[in-house]
């Protein structure tokens, strides 16, 4: 839920295993991660939330209900209550997992930012525009602060901010933010590239319901045109914010164990 793509962080957190802890439960936790995964990809979503749900209670087991690994679990489980279209069950987990994430890594963390970011894409998708608002703004300032003004992440804010003013129909401001947004995602990864083409897809939505119809037509073509050179990303509004829902990566050979839901995210996108 955090915008139209995954997302990047800068900072490693650190892989804590417990003393006790053995590679049997580390590949257990991975595995329980990677079926999630694969029921949710499969459309077996009332399936996924219950081994959800299983997962997000033996990483508060092992790791404590104050630690970030527990918060990424319970992000994750709001992500497929989303998808379901109950986001009276996701608003209290990411109210939750932001908590965790401010009392454990500091208020300006990126993980906080994305906390934000899925809390208020949440929000937004819910109407709740003022709600969403400061939260948006929030995450733009601490990715900004932390990446640079020009990070993709900071693309990703821009657009999320952008998104909420269209729909709130606040087109003037949101235009601004959409036109940020793209020129940072042009520079980052060319013209051509489907992150691109969403934002190009946003953009002329607002076009439009601003009256310029040939100049969202231009815009539309564009997008098309991108998506119809290959697989069209994941969705061109914050509805679709946090795919994949549990994230996992192969585990990596003994003696250093898989690594852990938080980081795998952290590495996703490099």
């Amino acid at each position: 839920m955090i915008g139209y793509l995954p997302r990047v962080l800068l900072v490693m957190l650190p892989m804590i295993v417990g003393g006790a802890a053995s590679f049997a439960q580390v590949d257990e936790r991975d595995a329980r991660s990677r079926r999630v995964l694969e029921l949710q990809r499969t459309g077996r979503y009332e399936d996924a939330i219950e081994l959800a749900k299983e997962h997000a209670k033996a990483i508060e087991a092992h790791y404590g209900e104050r630690h970030p690994e527990y918060a990424a679990a319970l992000r994750s489980l709001a992500g497929l209550f989303q998808e379901t279209r109950r986001p009276r069950m996701a608003v209290p987990l990411l109210q939750r997992a932001l908590a965790i994430d401010e009392a454990s890594l500091g208020p300006n963390h990126p993980v906080v930012a994305i906390d934000l970011n899925e809390l208020g894409v949440l929000l937004t998708d819910a109407n709740r525009f003022s709600d969403a608002e400061p939260l948006l703004w929030r995450a733009l300032t601490i990715d900004e602060e932390n990446l640079g003004a020009d990070h993709r992440n900071v693309a990703v804010d821009l657009f999320n901010i952008g998104v909420l003013f269209r729909r709130a129909n606040r087109l003037a401001e949101a235009e601004p933010l959409l036109g940020r947004a793209l020129e940072i995602e042009e520079r980052n990864f060319g013209p051509t590239h489907p992150r691109v083409a969403v934002v190009l897809t946003d953009l002329a939505m607002l076009l439009k319901a601003s009256d310029r119809a040939v100049e969202a037509g231009q815009l539309n073509r564009r997008a098309r045109a991108i998506y119809e050179k290959g697989s069209r990303p994941l969705a061109p509004s914050p509805a679709a914010a946090k795919k994949p829902v549990v994230r996992t990566q192969p585990p990596r050979p003994p003696p250093r164990p898989s690594p852990t839901p938080v980081e795998t995210e952290i590495q996703r996108v490099r």
